[in-house]
């Protein structure tokens, strides 16, 4: 039996979130005006290698490439043992005014709404609480397509990709997800709707009574 994950958080409706999420971007130091026509990414997880940030920095730099004209920033939030060697990287391409290191943040599953796209390329995962969460906040995701994240999305509630495709590849692809702000609200309000319906604390509860009662 499989049991997914199921989380309650307070619902962001799709016609306030933009005033929320420039509130956000102040909050964790930014000036709004930098990013009222930038797509801002991302990536809520720990520096370790199964949350590959190597392939996403990857990812980047053939997006930078690939699409030169598309204005975009990463943001990182987390800790973790590859922190040293993942800036050194950023460093060394060249992406220092792009991708962002922000640590670890308390507080940071009320804030989701501040991604545009929340990435999440690891290799396998369950279904992670931070992709729900996201969910609640309206926010869409480009995800690979391993595990509980293909329950999750159906059809339309985010983007899944073969977790082996090239950067190359998924440069494009990222381009295309996300180059339309006003595609961005429609797919975050179904993703909304998707978690709201579906992957609720409530039930999350309910459905771990009919494994038990089954047993």
């Amino acid at each position: 039996m499989v049991h997914l994950n199921g989380v309650d958080r307070d619902p962001i409706e799709p016609s306030w979130r933009e005033a929320l999420r420039r509130k956000i971007i102040a909050r964790w130091g930014f000036a709004e005006a930098t990013y009222s026509s930038t797509r801002v990414f991302g990536v809520v997880a720990r520096l370790a290698p199964e949350k590959r940030h190597q392939h996403i920095l990857e990812v980047m730099l053939a997006l930078r490439v690939q699409h030169p004209d598309f204005s975009w920033t990463l943001l990182c939030f987390g800790s973790g043992p590859l922190e040293a060697k993942l800036k050194s990287f950023t460093q060394e391409h060249g992406l220092d005014s792009q991708v962002k290191w922000m640590g670890y943040r308390e507080g940071l599953s009320a804030e989701m709404a501040g991604f545009d796209v929340l990435l999440s390329l690891s290799q396998g995962e369950g279904l992670p609480i931070n992709v729900l969460e996201a969910g609640w906040a309206a926010t869409p995701i480009f995800a690979s397509a391993v595990d509980g994240l293909n329950d999750l999305i159906l059809g339309g509630e985010g983007h899944l990709v073969p977790p082996h495709a090239s950067p190359s590849h998924l440069a494009d692809q990222l381009f295309e997800f996300s180059k339309d702000r006003a595609s961005l609200e429609v797919i975050g309000k179904k993703f909304l709707e998707r978690v709201s319906q579906n992957f609720s604390g409530k039930i999350w509860l309910e459905n771990l009574q009919k494994i038990y009662d089954e047993l």
